[in-house]
């Protein structure tokens, strides 16, 4: 015979053993939560500037920035005329989605990429001393930066936007710094990386001497430039 004492006890005694195992497993929970690693905080965006614009001809461009189909298009086009070694798996990352004076496009685009933050400056200053409307190599090389549209695409978006252009500068010299492009011995070097932009085969880097140079002296800070 079961008596109605005897169940309230056996209630009375599950119910405790529950609270307790619950006690016990927050206890748990609690010390496991401290050992769990602790992820990383998301390190602030840079702060860019700000810089005056000294070429308000860019202006424009500097305000454009490519629509999803746009980029959508340039990175068909990249995959389609094999031109991907160029960039290795850093085409995916162009976006050009920036906009502000032509000094922080271009410090965005080095940041971006990981270079020092005046790289792109002095780069676009050897290109086209920072003239977005600038053609080079006889129609063949357009924006800041002349992106060589038949090797690098993205034409008439590289005329129209400086973030793209510059985008697709840093993807490249990533790529090439890297060792992710298809010459040998460019991965560490940010002279023969740099180089690559103008001719994998300038084996003197002439070229990159020449960026960094203007790296070094900054001529975009003295008046007049």
């Amino acid at each position: 015979m079961t008596y109605i004492g005897d169940l309230a006890a056996l209630k009375a005694l599950i119910t405790g053993g529950l609270a307790a195992l619950n006690t016990r497993l927050d206890g748990v929970n609690t010390r496991l939560d401290k050992l769990a690693p602790v992820p990383p905080p998301v390190p602030p965006a840079p702060v860019i500037g700000p810089y005056p614009e000294i070429r308000p001809e860019n202006a424009a461009a500097n305000k454009r920035v490519p629509t999803a189909a746009e980029l959508a298009d340039w990175l068909a086009w990249v995959k389609a005329s094999d031109q991907g070694w160029w960039f290795g798996p850093f085409a995916e990352r162009v976006t050009g989605n920036y906009t502000g004076t032509t000094e922080e496009i271009l410090e965005w685009a080095a940041r971006k990429w990981e270079f020092d933050p005046d790289l792109a400056k002095a780069a676009a200053v050897r290109e086209s001393t920072w003239r977005q409307a600038t053609i080079g190599d006889g129609g063949e090389s357009w924006s800041i930066l002349q992106v060589r549209r038949g090797v690098w695409g993205g034409y008439p978006l590289t005329r129209d936007s400086t973030a793209f252009g510059a985008d697709i500068w840093g993807a490249h010299t990533r790529c090439w710094l890297d060792g992710a492009g298809w010459f040998p011995g460019t991965a560490g070097s940010i002279r023969t990386a740099i180089a690559c932009w103008f001719n994998p085969n300038d084996i003197g880097n002439s070229y990159a001497d020449e960026v960094l140079g203007f790296l070094r002296d900054t001529p975009w800070r003295r008046a007049g430039f």
